[in-house]
């Protein structure tokens, strides 16, 4: 599997590893930036490798590790082969296996994240076993980290094309990744989750979810690309929008010539030495004043909620507001009533 991300956006990419819960290497590069996500089983990204400075975990466990440049040196001059620098500065004792997995995570979440963030370039995704083994019992989950990319993604409209219709129907997965029960939802997420039936599509969870259309359309696309929502029918991939280009610096002004001072005439004045009279100041040119047009009043656009909204008895939403306010203390099992 391999393609442009101006054509797939990073996210449909990752969650298409997801949904197939193949193993391997999925690598993006960006002119010289180029970052590879080790893949297991779909459902967990073991570790990650960056070229950008940033993103290196050599600096991670210099800075929040405390390991030494000599102790980097050392561990390097003995690592075995197919061995991760990680864990042979455990074996030296530079680092401990709890310290170890910490910082692992941290840096998978990193270089995930700006692996997501990434508009353009290409990717490739090698299918097989993973290299390295005696990391294999750690790792960032892959539905956790799409979900939180997709819970502070700002553009609306690319959500709202890239769902669909907003007819289609909400389903959960026929085939949710292993362990999507432990998965933490937000309240967004939970609530949603409990209104899945088969039947109601995007349009009625709008109408009576009380987090606001954004909020539910936003965490009903975190949901399908985690794999535990099936993507709307007729939902089409689309890459995601360019970077904006920063607007140029304007130009500075170019410097002025200094204006010469006044110099009095030599001589007697021709009007015999009397004060000359002053010039009366030019009047300014009449303008002619510019035809008044009404105002055109703005647009206003109906959001879905309003095109959908039934009416609600007070019973109604008061339950509703109940069943919110519950879920933050609830699991998945308990928010869908099993």
């Amino acid at each position: 599997m391999n393609g442009s991300l101006a054509q797939r956006s990073p996210s449909d990419v990752l969650a298409e590893v997801l949904r197939r819960q193949a193993s391997g290497i999925l690598r993006l590069q960006n002119s010289s930036t180029t970052r590879q996500l080790f893949i297991d089983a779909g459902v967990m990204i073991r570790f990650a490798v960056s070229t950008l400075p940033t993103e290196s975990i050599t600096g991670l466990f210099r800075n929040k590790g405390g390991v030494t440049e000599a102790q980097v040196k050392e561990a390097t001059a003995v690592k075995q082969a197919e061995e991760l620098l990680g864990t042979t500065l455990v074996r030296i004792g530079a680092l401990s296996k709890e310290t170890l997995a910490d910082l692992t995570r941290e840096h998978i979440h990193r270089v995930t994240l700006g692996a997501l963030a990434t508009r353009d370039g290409e990717f490739e995704f090698q299918s097989g076993a993973l290299p390295f083994r005696e990391q294999l019992d750690g790792g960032l989950g892959s539905p956790e980290i799409l979900l939180e990319w997709a819970r502070a993604f700002p553009e609306m409209d690319w959500i709202r094309r890239r769902l669909g219709q907003v007819e289609a129907r909400v389903q959960l997965s026929r085939r949710p990744p292993e362990g999507y029960q432990k998965v933490p939802l937000n309240p967004a997420e939970g609530f949603i989750m409990s209104r899945v039936d088969g039947t109601s599509s995007i349009s009625d969870i709008c109408a009576v979810s009380p987090m606001g259309e954004d909020n539910t359309l936003r965490a009903l696309f975190g949901l399908a690309l985690a794999g535990i929502l099936d993507m709307p029918d007729g939902s089409v991939e689309i890459p995601l929008p360019a970077a904006p280009k920063a607007a140029p610096a304007p130009a500075p002004p170019p410097p002025q010539a200094p204006r010469p001072a006044a110099v009095a005439p030599a001589g007697t004045p021709t009007n015999g030495g009397a004060a000359a009279a002053p010039r009366p100041a030019a009047r300014p040119a009449a303008t002619r004043p510019a035809a008044s047009r009404p105002p055109t009043p703005p647009r206003r656009v109906v959001s879905i909620t309003e095109r959908v909204r039934p009416p609600a008895s007070p019973d109604l939403e008061a339950e509703l507001l109940q069943r919110f306010d519950n879920l933050r203390e609830q699991a998945l099992y308990q928010v869908l009533g099993l």
